[in-house]
């Protein structure tokens, strides 16, 4: 990529407009979001004020009392980063540290909540993704899963093929499963992040690209043939050709033919062999998205799951303020239900996203933000 399609992805990806400025806008915004020096962001962004592709405005940041010159996309410019950031998430990244985890770019992007040019930044040229030391840390604040990863442990050397783990969102399905995934010496791993808008055509494309890279191309040929009744009848006996996990993140509301779909694997299960699929859903997935029945369940065709928010301990652990009184503990611990995103939030004091993620009102926002620095006398 040429710089200047780094600063156009950039600015996208900020999210800044003349509404809603972003310190990403700013010069030294750009300067640390594209790794260049900010004295070199000037003549960077020339051209691409000449061309219509970004305006440059006088804009003031909260807490910066100076207005200060400020970039964002016009609707051509917007238009040419979302061409570049389409063409690029569909590359294909491997993880390092987990055996041969594969997923787009784009998921990767959305998994490990990087912005695509950090991704680009930590990938090797061999298309491996280096995870920064943060994202290390990160994996020291995984507390209390002992009893899951043991269940998931369990799950993997038996004869279900299917485990479906639901969760309130912010839970930590995600990173349970990358922790788990670490634990797997035989399987490749297949992952991709749904979407509302995903059809059953993104799902056999990431998963007969997935077979063909490893040898297995009936798959593909039949996708790229159109012949669809065919593929999804050989599907599981393809799936099963590679020793394989399958993750599919982020299930919630997605449409009737991904449903079709999964209950046409689940109804097919014992086909998949030593393959196995894991899907992270939402506690609150509708009724008419769940693709099995109670009659799965108790065939050992699909084994649930369900995650439960920290004990008392380990979220105080989180929370890290180890002298917050015992009132003021019980109170954030009452409202988070041991949620380990809300808690991180409120450690890190991060109000707004705190509001955004939630249902809290402000007043609950107010008291969780002064409890975390209540301190006992």
């Amino acid at each position: 990529m040429t710089v200047n399609e780094k600063i156009l992805l950039h600015l996208k990806e900020c999210r800044s407009s003349k509404e809603n400025l972003s310190p990403g806008a700013t010069q030294e915004g750009i300067a640390q979001g594209v790794d260049i020096r900010r004295s070199h962001v000037p003549r960077a962004v020339k051209k691409l004020v000449s061309d219509g592709s970004v305006e440059e405005i006088k804009g003031r940041l909260p807490g910066r009392a100076r207005k200060m010159k400020m970039y964002v996309l016009t609707e051509s410019g917007m238009r040419i980063a979302k061409d570049i950031s389409d063409e690029i998430e569909k590359q294909t990244v491997i993880i390092r540290g987990v055996e041969q985890t594969e997923m787009t770019l784009r998921d990767a992007r959305l998994v490990f909540e990087m912005t695509t040019l950090e991704i680009l930044r930590n990938m090797s040229p061999e298309g491996i993704l280096e995870i920064p030391e943060e994202m290390e840390e990160e994996e020291m604040e995984f507390l209390n899963r002992k009893e899951e990863l043991a269940e998931m442990g369990e799950w993997i050397n038996q004869d279900t093929a299917i485990l479906v783990i639901y969760s309130p969102e912010g839970f930590g399905k995600t990173q349970l499963a990358r922790r788990f995934l670490k634990t797997l010496k035989k399987f490749d791993v297949c992952w991709r992040e749904l979407a509302e808008d995903d059809s059953t055509f993104e799902l056999y494309q990431t998963i007969s690209d997935f077979l063909a890279r490893r040898g297995r191309k009936r798959a593909l040929e039949l996708f790229q043939d159109g012949e669809i009744d065919s593929l999804l009848s050989t599907l599981p006996d393809e799936m099963a050709s590679v020793p394989s996990v399958y993750v599919f993140d982020n299930y919630f509301h997605v449409g009737e033919d991904i449903v079709d779909l999964l209950s046409h694997l689940a109804k097919n299960s014992r086909r998949l062999k030593d393959s196995r699929i894991l899907i992270l859903a939402r506690e609150a997935t509708p009724s008419y998205c769940r693709f099995y029945t109670k009659d799965s369940v108790e065939r050992k065709l699909v084994r649930e799951m369900h995650m439960k928010g920290l004990d008392e301990k380990n979220s105080w652990l989180l929370l890290g303020r180890p002298h917050i009184d015992e009132e003021s503990f019980r109170r954030v611990y009452l409202l988070t239900k041991g949620c380990p995103l809300y808690l991180r939030l409120i450690r890190d004091g991060e109000a707004e996203e705190l509001k955004r993620r939630s249902r809290f009102t402000n007043p609950e926002i107010k008291l969780l933000m002064f409890s975390k620095d209540v301190k006992a006398k």
